[in-house]
């Protein structure tokens, strides 16, 4: 009985080398399909690392939010239940709300006047950074207070003695600052020196500072009130895997990007955004860019390998390789 080796070496020399060239073709043709998985495989686990960061954060922001506003729904389900609850006059104090000192109020304490959660979260930043209030107007320089919220507030804001602007000396705002900065430290900083507590909370600046999207650095970023180290890392590796920003609403793509921020930023014009060369970029060069995806990028390689060089816009939205919006969004960091 032949075996297949034997009906092989029946075939001529020439149908012997076809089949031998049509194995080492298959056997090339499964290696490639591997490699693609591979880098398949990897690209979603590394993504789906960076998703779980992104989520644990949102998720630590969520919770300190839910948290206050859990105390706030409390506090307005008992005003409901009030009988003897009436429209809100700013010139009276009630007994349903407290008086309290700018210096050592708490957040709960704030909600419950009516404050909103992101406001009270800019004051106790700013009063961590270092602000001693010894009037009520200090209290405007907060990010997101209004000259209204500061008239309401009025009726319920008192000074303790050590902060009375009439008794207070220029001579004591140091050591004032350093004894409340020292209070909270071994709760905030589980142990850290000063030196990292003013690292985690530097100066901010006033509003109506502008700053550039494209050129700023994350020292002078965790300067804009509300932005902290999470966002400005964010903030950092989207612009460097976009090659730079041509408007800031773009900054709203990052997930954990407060639509209120925006105003603190500009793009100027003559930045020079870094471009891909379609028919000359590598794969990770072209995958690494946030708006294009890894099915992209492979349907792109491939369709210059078969097809040859892309030449302008039109080419590039005759492949379906990408939608007109995709296209849009891609314009100004792609060149032929």
């Amino acid at each position: 009985m032949k075996t297949p080796f034997h009906n092989f070496l029946n075939y001529t020399k020439g149908d012997r080398r076809a089949i031998l060239a049509l194995g080492c073709i298959a056997i090339f043709c499964i290696g490639i399909l591997m490699i693609i998985n591979a880098l398949k495989s990897y690209k979603s686990n590394h993504e789906a690392k960076d998703e779980a960061n992104n989520e644990v954060c949102s998720e630590k922001i969520d919770s300190i939010l839910s948290t206050i506003n859990a105390q706030s729904n409390s506090f307005d389900s008992n005003n409901a239940n009030d009988n003897s609850k009436t429209s809100y006059n700013p010139n009276k104090t009630t007994d349903n709300l407290k008086e309290f000192d700018p210096n050592t109020v708490d957040s709960i304490t704030l909600i419950q006047h009516g404050m909103k959660a992101y406001q009270v979260r800019n004051f106790l930043h700013y009063r961590q950074a270092g602000k001693v209030f010894k009037s009520a107007e200090d209290m405007a320089n907060t990010y997101g207070w209004t000259k209204e919220d500061i008239e309401r507030l009025k009726p319920y804001i008192i000074f303790h003695k050590q902060f009375n602007s009439n008794s207070y000396a220029s001579s004591n705002i140091n050591n004032i600052k350093k004894n409340y900065l020292q209070e909270d430290k071994a709760s905030r900083l589980n142990g850290k020196n000063d030196s990292t507590y003013k690292s985690e909370y530097p100066q901010k600046f006033k509003r109506h500072t502008l700053l550039d999207i494209n050129t700023v650095d994350s020292a002078t970023l965790r300067q804009v009130p509300g932005i902290g180290e999470k966002i400005c890392e964010a903030i950092i590796s989207y612009r460097t895997r976009m090659g730079g920003f041509h408007s800031r609403e773009q900054l709203l793509e990052i997930n954990i990007f407060s639509p209120e921020l925006l105003e603190w930023f500009k793009v100027e014009k003559n930045y020079n955004i870094k471009k891909i060369n379609i028919n000359k970029a590598s794969f990770q060069s072209l995958n690494s860019h946030p708006y294009i995806t890894y099915e992209q990028t492979r349907n792109l390689l491939r369709y210059i390998r078969l097809y040859g060089k892309i030449n302008n816009e039109k080419d590039l939205l005759s492949t379906n390789i990408f939608t007109k919006e995709e296209l849009d969004k891609l314009r100004p960091y792609i060149e032929y």
